[in-house]
């Protein structure tokens, strides 16, 4: 008979190389300490009062990494909660709390609880199963494991139902726990992940920093309503900015691709404003229904959101294609700065005391009339003035774009790391 192969990493810490292979057990062999948890509601919860913290499965899902940290991250009390009431239910550090449901894969994902003193009392909530393991673990080693491809590719043929999928206990039963017999390992591999996420979290917050900088900038170096110069300027200008009225710098235009100049290949996304790559066979006719749009004009995206409350126009700064009938598209009629022109026709700041004028809500979208939008007026600097502030809000994107690229590296980086680092 063949014999197993060992259980070994394909990456492993040098000063483990000769270690032995690791261990596999079930689920119920390494966890055999269920924690009662609540199924309270997000209404039973606040961020104010209260003696004892709830682990919801929703911030299990969206809001917390692989390991909850008492140091750092920060949970719901349940209101009016006293501790006594919850003493057969509280976590300690090294349990783990799952997430039984989720709308997509990520149901069954996992987190433990880590760095949290004798003082902080909490406990798991709706949607969660809570185990504590009766062996010792290094510490965040479960953590990162029990997300990783090597458990949760276990998991996902487990998942029961459609448009929602759920994790039963008795599936999760079914699943293997593997590991490093040496404990030290264990924590050599939770410490080197929980630094790489420390990194993360460093880029990230500069990444933050530099949009909430652009976000305070583009508040202060546009004129506020009813204001002709804003509150900061580069030197040397000091003239009130021209107000024109918008069809005086924008022309509707409505040239449909009737020609077929442009194919599939050539449609571009208005709201991310990028080449769609669109899978879909339209036909010749419906190719026809596209209007033509070039670099430098603007597109109406009529969506709602928290950011545009009117919705907002979009530059084409990527080149010429075609967008769908339904956008509303102007080209401009005088020589602008398109960086400069890109940052101020898409500022929420400027445009929503011209946008409220000129739209009509309905219950998802708004609607742009152009007959209301032509006669708004627009405050205009000096085509030089332009072209100092769009290479200002240039430079500043192409340092928002550098700092998400590194977080992107890195996020990419752990997510081939947990692939080989674990069995």
């Amino acid at each position: 008979m063949k014999e197993k192969e060992p259980k070994v990493p394909k990456l492993r810490f040098p000063e483990f190389k000769n270690a032995p292979a690791w261990e596999q057990r079930k689920f119920g062999e390494v966890f055999t300490f269920p924690i009662s948890t609540n199924t309270l509601s997000r209404s039973k919860l606040n961020y104010s009062e209260g003696e004892v913290k709830n682990i919801h499965y929703g911030d299990i899902l969206v809001n917390l990494g692989f390991i909850v940290n008492g140091d750092s991250d920060v949970l719901p009390f349940i209101t009016g909660s006293v501790k006594n009431k919850y003493k057969n239910q509280l976590l300690q550090n090294g349990d783990i709390v799952i997430a039984d449901t989720a709308e997509d894969y990520n149901a069954g994902k996992v987190v433990e609880i880590a760095d949290f003193s004798i003082e902080d009392n909490v406990v798991s909530g709706l949607h969660t199963y809570a185990y504590r393991p009766n062996i010792d673990f290094g510490k965040y080693y479960l953590g990162y494991y029990m997300n990783s491809n090597s458990y949760h590719n276990q998991i996902l043929p487990l998942l029961q139902g459609t448009k929602v999928y759920s994790l039963s206990k008795k599936n999760l039963m079914l699943t293997n726990v593997i590991y490093p017999c040496n404990v030290d390992e264990q924590s050599r591999i939770g410490s080197f992940f929980s630094e790489l996420d420390h990194l993360i979290t460093l880029h990230q917050r500069k990444l933050e920093n530099l949009e909430n900088q652009k976000k305070s900038l583009l508040q202060r170096m546009f004129p506020k309503k009813g204001e002709t110069t804003p509150e900061l300027r580069f030197p040397g200008f000091t003239d009130d900015w021209e107000q024109c009225k918008f069809e005086n710098i924008w022309e509707r235009t409505s040239i449909k691709n009737t020609d077929l100049e442009y194919s599939q290949d050539d449609i571009i996304s208005v709201s991310k404003m990028k080449y769609a790559n669109s899978n879909k066979n339209s036909t010749e006719k419906y190719m026809k229904t596209y209007f033509k749009i070039n670099k430098g004009d603007i597109a109406f995206e009529g969506n709602k959101s928290k950011h545009y409350s009117y919705g907002r126009f979009v530059l084409n700064d990527i080149g010429s294609g075609i967008v769908s009938h339904v956008f509303i598209t102007f080209t401009p009629k005088i020589e602008m700065n398109m960086e400069f022109m890109k940052e101020y026709i898409n500022n929420e700041n400027v445009m929503k005391h011209i946008l409220v004028k000129a739209t009509t809500k309905t219950l998802m979208m708004t609607t742009l009339n152009v007959k209301d939008i032509n006669k708004q007026l627009i405050s205009i600097p000096s085509l030089q003035e332009q072209q100092q502030i769009g290479e200002f809000f240039q430079k500043q994107d192409q340092l928002i774009t550098f700092q998400q690229r590194k977080i992107d590296h890195l996020n990419d980086l752990k997510k081939g790391l947990l692939q080989q680092m674990f069995v």
